[in-house]
């Protein structure tokens, strides 16, 4: 289908970007007439450096604040109810979702659980949530998700074990901070974890069929950032603001070709995968990913050629299935130097948890299918599946 005969969605929250954007955090919140606002975190990001950044600012500009710092991975739904009766019994004004992805998310769906008169479960799905939330600030210190720039928050649903998305235009950001001074002390594994990530969002957006030029736009940018950068990030990145830099920009553009694309099956099967193992959600796309493309390869090989080129990659005289699969090996060489698993085996996901994981996937992630450049079937599903053990 011919992009101008079809309809596209781009969005891009109210953001500022640079180097101690953080210290300007009272202000814009004294602009929008903000005056108690919930911090929402995680028990770790609460004792680093760029979270007393944040709350110093606000000290300074002697804002009253309440802090929440028990979210954990994933969002369970237990913490968003306990951070939203907070957030309603504080009486704050406002919610500033500041860490990784699972933070911003817990911060998206209080902000929405305060305000609506709904059982949490109810949000699961799209468009289900009635009226705006509480104002959200959110402010990422990982480079990867993206959720600064998503409408979607995800959460764990308590009924069955399994994530879920929640697509809304009531948990988009109202304003984000992206700051890469607030990502100088990841750790290594974070710092892999969230830039495969950001790659994933980027390359399964460039593939889909309903990419477009905005789209594209943001992919080729977004992936040629992360392998100019992520590898030193990863190195020392407490040493290397601009690969911190480019990593929180590759993640914002993740997200930003993400919303105006989609994502397709490497999304969709790393749930069952996180479910079952418990791993990060970086971790399992970087066992995904390589076999997906290379099932996706005959349907967008040009686009991967491209990529290769984009990248650096020497393929003069290459077709573009050569050069597409020299691309596919320059992601696995990359999560290798991340020293990334490259199985499922390695982190407890086997062939007898395939047909549970198929069901999953029939059940809830019928949109990956739909948006991946590639029809699968329930045998393709286990083909991929039995070549990532």
């Amino acid at each position: 289908m011919a992009e101008f005969d079809r309809k596209y969605w781009a969005f891009i929250p109210e953001t500022l970007i640079g180097k101690d954007a953080i210290q300007d955090l009272p202000g814009l919140l004294h602009e929008r007439g903000l005056k108690k606002p919930l911090f929402v975190t995680d028990s770790t990001v609460v004792k680093t450096e760029a979270f007393v950044k944040a709350v110093d600012s606000l000290q300074r500009s002697n804002l009253e604040y309440v802090i929440f710092s028990k979210c954990k991975a994933n969002s369970p739904i237990e913490i968003v109810e306990e951070c939203a009766r907070i957030a309603k019994g504080e009486c704050c004004d406002s919610v500033i979702g500041i860490g990784g992805g699972s933070s911003m998310d817990t911060a998206k769906l209080a902000s929405v659980l305060v305000t609506n008169n709904q059982d949490i479960h109810d949000f699961i799905g799209k468009d289900k949530i009635k009226k705006p939330g509480l104002f959200k600030v959110l402010i990422p210190t990982t480079s990867g998700t993206g959720s600064e720039w998503s409408h979607p928050a995800i959460l764990t649903d308590d009924r069955d074990g399994y994530k879920k998305p929640v697509f809304s235009r009531f948990t988009a950001s109202d304003l984000s901070i992206i700051d890469p001074v607030l990502t100088l002390n990841l750790p290594k594994r974070v710092t892999a974890d969230t830039g495969i990530d950001a790659l994933t969002h980027c390359i399964e957006a460039y593939s889909s069929w309903k990419s477009n030029t905005l789209s594209d736009m943001f992919a080729e940018k977004g992936i040629e950032l992360v392998f100019k950068s992520l590898r030193i990030a990863y190195a020392k990145g407490i040493k290397h603001l601009e690969a911190r830099y480019d990593m929180s920009l590759a993640a914002a553009l993740g997200m930003a070709t993400h919303t105006c694309s989609a994502a397709g099956i490497v999304h969709s099967m790393n749930y069952t995968l996180t479910a079952k193992s418990h791993v990060s959600h970086g971790t399992a796309l970087a066992i995904l990913l390589p076999h997906v493309m290379e099932f996706n390869l005959i349907a967008c090989s040009e686009k991967y050629a491209r990529l290769a080129r984009l990248i650096g990659e020497d393929v003069s005289g290459y077709s573009n299935t050569q050069a597409a699969f020299k691309f596919i090996k320059a992601v696995r060489d990359l999560c290798h130097d991340l020293q990334m698993p490259s199985k499922t085996t390695e982190i407890g996901f086997t062939e007898e948890d395939i047909p549970n994981a198929l069901d999953f996937l029939f059940k809830n992630q019928l949109y990956g299918m739909e948006n991946n450049p590639r029809d699968p079937s329930r045998e393709d599903f286990i083909k991929i599946f039995k070549a990532a053990l």
